[in-house]
């Protein structure tokens, strides 16, 4: 199957093969750098720098701010640029840089071992996202850092295991209370998406499973998977309330037919306790 070097497939083989730095070359280089000192190692600018050489991005924009009819060395020997490519210049050596810090092309093994460097080293401290970003922010600048560094952060294990929660503390679990007497507090749950059958000429691909709390007893009443809120309140109290007697409480999931305006008024008018169960739990 040919590679359309266009779509998503494509661009993703060429950034693969665009990984010249490994992670043992890019650790080497970043010897010597520290998050806290204002220069940059000696090593990891040259890493940079022959980077941006086989980077596609970096070598347009340094073809086009050398060739860019506006471009002019100032007095600090950068080259300026026209509005198409504001804030980055090109310094004596020849390093791209994006308003005065270094342009990171686009080697996976040189960006994670800045990350870990600002963010896991001892000289970092495990910043949050914020300070990790505005230490990174003082020298260096690739596209997409800001997604880079929050994805690096979020799944820091050790970040993630001695993270302090800032919410309020979460409710205690309480249990349901005992029903004093048969039919006065059920459970109910839909079966749905079954194999279709036939009551006559009605048709059927759902059960409504409706249990007593105290006794444990459960019935089974056919119906279908789109059954409506009046519907299903209406198949509710033919089957259950007419059979037995009015409900005092209902345990359920949060199904939206239960959960609507519609049910809502049911419990009302019927003094019906509504118990919702955590989401898959009943």
């Amino acid at each position: 199957m040919p590679i359309v070097e266009d779509s998503k497939a494509g661009h993703l083989l060429k950034l693969v093969r665009l990984q010249a730095v490994t992670r043992k070359g890019a650790k080497k280089a970043a010897q010597g750098e520290n998050p806290l000192v204002d220069k940059t190692a000696p090593g990891l600018l040259d890493q940079i720098l022959q980077s941006q050489g086989t980077d596609p991005l970096c070598t347009r924009l340094k073809k086009e701010l050398c060739t860019s009819q506006n471009g002019h060395l100032s007095q600090k020997g950068h080259v300026n640029q026209g509005a198409s490519r504001e804030g980055y210049t090109l310094n004596q050596q020849g390093l791209l840089c994006y308003k005065g810090r270094a342009v990171v092309p686009a080697q996976k093994a040189l960006i994670q071992e800045l990350l870990y460097l600002y963010h896991d080293d001892q000289f970092a401290g495990h910043w949050g996202i914020n300070k990790t970003k505005e230490l990174l922010e003082r020298k260096f600048y690739w596209p997409g850092m800001d997604v880079d560094i929050r994805e690096y952060i979020t799944t820091c294990s050790v970040c993630q295991n001695i993270a302090i929660p800032r919410h309020k503390p979460y409710g205690k679990l309480e249990p349901l209370p005992v029903p004093l007497g048969p039919w006065q507090e059920v459970s109910l749950d839909f079966i749905t998406q079954l194999p279709k059958s036939y009551i006559g000429t009605a048709e059927y691909d759902a059960i409504l499973v409706v249990v007593d709390r105290y006794t444990k007893m459960a019935k089974f009443i056919p119906t279908t998977t789109n059954i409506a809120a009046p519907e299903f309140a209406a198949l509710f109290h033919e089957n259950i309330e007419l059979k037995y007697s009015s409900l005092k409480g209902i345990v359920s999931d949060q199904d939206t037919r239960i959960t609507s305006k519609f049910w809502a008024k049911v419990y009302t008018y019927s003094l019906i306790k509504q118990r919702l169960s955590t989401t898959f739990h009943l």
